[in-house]
């Protein structure tokens, strides 16, 4: 969860590969010509060091483009007015290390709310309000982990009886997700790769 909601406003990211017989573009002769990744920051992988963002990318099927893409975009222009005020205050900002070396500031991140605003963004955004990156427990909320179950995923989107009453916990769709990737036969090592793991043995490991 931390992954998604720690996603770098410039999370996207193509790679243009090149024949290097004939110096042409590898779409041009059959191959993949440009490929997508997705940059996030990895969790379970501090090294003893909790306060460094560790950077790693996942590769983005072809499919999955045109989705990824929406979802991103749409997220930036959401978003946009919070970052170019939070640009603007220059001081008592969050700021997070990567392993690398850089310095991320809450305007570098993607996804960013109003503390303690509810409903739409105000068309002035006053200089008292803090501007933070999503919290984990606005979706664990939204996930019915919360006292205020009205407002979830189930009563949005599902439909029958009781759906305040239903929740599940966002770790248990992580592991349904490796479950179903060994029951279709997919290479643990492709599994340990998708899920950022150090080792094959922590995906056997549930």
């Amino acid at each position: 969860m931390n992954e998604v909601l720690m996603l770098p406003a410039d999370c996207l990211s193509w790679e243009d590969h090149v024949d290097v017989v004939t110096g042409k573009n590898a779409g041009e002769i059959g191959g993949v010509g440009r490929t997508l990744w997705l940059r996030y920051f990895g969790e379970k992988r501090h090294q003893g060091r909790p306060n460094i963002l560790i950077e790693d990318r996942q590769f983005v099927p072809e499919p999955f483009h045109s989705i990824i893409i929406d979802a991103v975009e749409g997220a930036l222009a959401a978003t946009a007015s919070l970052r170019a005020e939070s640009k603007l205050r220059l001081h008592g900002s969050r700021r997070f290390k990567t392993a690398g070396g850089d310095e991320l500031g809450v305007a570098d991140l993607l996804f960013l709310v109003l503390s303690g605003c509810k409903g739409e963004l105000p068309a002035v955004i006053q200089d008292d309000v803090v501007i933070e990156v999503v919290a984990e427990s606005s979706f664990y909320a939204f996930l019915t982990y919360s006292d205020n179950r009205k407002n979830t995923i189930f009563t949005r989107y599902g439909t029958g009886p009781d759906l305040e009453k239903l929740k599940i916990h966002p770790h248990s769709l992580r592991h349904l997700m490796n479950t179903e990737f060994f029951r279709l036969n997919i290479p643990d090592t492709v599994i340990t790769h998708h899920f950022g793991r150090t080792t094959v043995v922590q995906s056997h490991v549930l």
